[in-house]
């Protein structure tokens, strides 16, 4: 027999507004989340901005660090990036995403100066794009479902997570340099491009503002080394690892 055959639809409407009136408030209570859905998301998109501090370890970061008025937090910027998840299993997630960080430092020669005895000057530019894919573990379930009504998201839920992928990097220097045998002053151009392999890693948490948004922070460790240009000749490879921490907004649905 069919419901609607011997139930009025308003009485069917009342029913399930009663039951999920009931339900939600328990669930809440039991999660901590604000508000619920009817299932858990799938996928999820962030949008972030943050603070990369680069290694700057490197043979040509510590040479123009000496020669130049340079410091290792001349290297460090402001971060701009976004994520797409894709969940795996209930606790795993698939993550691709993209960033990208530069610096500009104008900068002179510590102990020389030009014939006029003036400064000098250079500028310094650096920059790094990561492509990652990684695997997020979250270490605590993200919500909990209540019967076949509600899922109820958590309030805060760390993660981890491990992956790889490619950084583009560049690196120049612009301006007057000084010949060391000859002392001549000279304007010249430096540059060096390419990409690299690079491992990441990082730990994070999301605090749960609504079923489909998420306020998410994270900080991430990056390994990679790029081989320099010939305009760098005599130089090892130069070091794009470095750490960054960032905050965003989560879109789940």
């Amino acid at each position: 027999m069919r419901i609607g055959s011997s139930i009025p639809p308003a009485m069917v409407l009342i029913a399930l507004g009663v039951a999920t009136a009931t339900v939600a408030p328990a669930a809440k209570a039991q999660t901590g989340g604000d508000g619920f859905a009817f299932r858990a998301p799938k996928v999820a998109i962030t949008l972030y901005g943050g603070f990369a501090a680069p290694s700057a370890s490197s043979d040509l970061f510590t040479f123009s660090m000496r020669e130049l008025t340079l410091g290792k937090s001349d290297f460090a910027s402001g971060q701009i990036g976004g994520d797409v998840a894709v969940s795996v299993g209930d606790r795993l997630d698939l993550v691709v995403g993209a960033s990208s960080n530069s610096s500009s430092t104008r900068s002179e020669f510590r102990d020389w100066v030009d014939n006029n005895n003036l400064p000098i000057e250079q500028t310094t530019y650096f920059r790094t794009v990561p492509l990652t894919a990684s695997l997020r573990y979250y270490l605590t379930p993200r919500g909990q479902r209540v019967g076949s009504i509600a899922w109820i998201p958590r309030r805060f839920v760390p993660f981890a997570s491990l992956g790889a992928g490619v950084v583009r990097y560049r690196f120049n220097q612009v301006g007057d340099f000084i010949d060391y045998q000859t002392l001549d002053v000279f304007a010249d151009r430096y540059e060096s491009s390419g990409t690299a392999g690079l491992l990441q890693g990082s730990v994070g948490a999301g605090w749960a503002i609504s079923p489909h948004l998420q306020l998410t922070g994270e900080v991430r460790y990056l390994r990679a080394r790029g081989e320099l240009s010939s305009d760098f000749q005599g130089f090892k490879p130069l070091d794009l690892s470095g750490a960054s921490s960032s905050v965003g907004i989560t879109l789940r649905f």
